[in-house]
């Protein structure tokens, strides 16, 4: 079974880059986020963390919905943090 990689590393190195206008790495991100982001966000940003460390299978399609939710949230604009 091919593992399906989750869109939130990416989504929080993008959201790291448009804030401080510097690239790191997805885990600097994903801790950056972790602190930065809506606390309703963590737990998320872990699932896709530990994730994409253990490629053992494809993402859990029951994370569907607030994976959706995050996206909405980021293109949104609140995403957006204050400096």
């Amino acid at each position: 079974m091919n593992a399906t990689p989750t869109p939130y590393p990416e989504v929080n190195r993008i959201l790291y880059t448009l804030h401080h206008a510097a690239v790191v790495s997805k885990r600097a991100a994903a801790a950056w986020a972790q602190t930065a982001l809506e606390p309703r966000w963590r737990p998320l940003i872990q699932r896709a963390q530990a994730h994409r460390l253990d490629w053992a299978g494809p993402a859990d399609p029951d994370a569907l919905a607030e994976t959706l939710a995050f996206i909405q949230w980021v293109v949104g604009g609140e995403g957006s943090t204050n400096p």
